[in-house]
């Protein structure tokens, strides 16, 4: 069993008594004087862990892609809601003549228009959303920015050290 501690001055190694199997041994080094600033220098790297920032660009593809789907579903709805207001149309002008149209001319011509108008939206959507996608997914980082944590110990204090190239 080894235990460290902080604040003594000494080092000390203590036996159980004859039969008992464990050693305990107590490192412990002084504290630093109230006021006093450490000077600890980093020792040489031991080990170091990297992350990089491909989460980040991972986030931003799953975006990307996220709007390329509904950028699709929107300009599908747009393309068939167009297809609709087709029909309508040749519904329209089977149905009315001579500016006079019998009901069910009335009412595809209405159909008509709420066709239109929503084949608009969704075009309008799906492109915007399509290229905000497209966007997304090339320009999302590819994990060249890397940073790094490095273990410091010094006479007086320890830490860890974060650097990164961005």
């Amino acid at each position: 069993m080894v235990l460290a501690g902080a604040p003594a001055a000494t080092a000390a190694a203590q036996t159980q008594p004859e039969g008992a199997a464990v050693t305990q041994v107590r490192l412990e080094t002084p504290a630093p004087a109230a006021g006093a600033e450490s000077s600890a220098a980093p020792l040489k790297q031991d080990a170091t862990s990297t992350a990089s920032a491909s989460d980040a660009g991972d986030d931003l593809r799953a975006f990307g892609y996220a709007a390329l789907v509904f950028g699709g579903l929107c300009l599908t709805t747009s393309a068939l809601t167009l297809a609709q207001a087709l029909d309508r149309a040749s519904v329209v002008d089977r149905e009315c003549s001579g500016g006079h149209c019998s009901d069910a001319g009335e009412q595809a011509d209405r159909e008509r228009r709420a066709y239109v108008a929503v084949s608009a939206v969704s075009l309008a959507l799906g492109v915007l959303s399509t290229g905000a996608g497209i966007y997304l997914v090339w320009r999302a980082p590819d994990g060249t920015q890397v940073v790094a944590a490095r273990p410091m110990l010094g006479p007086r204090a320890a830490g860890l050290s974060l650097a990164g190239a961005f």
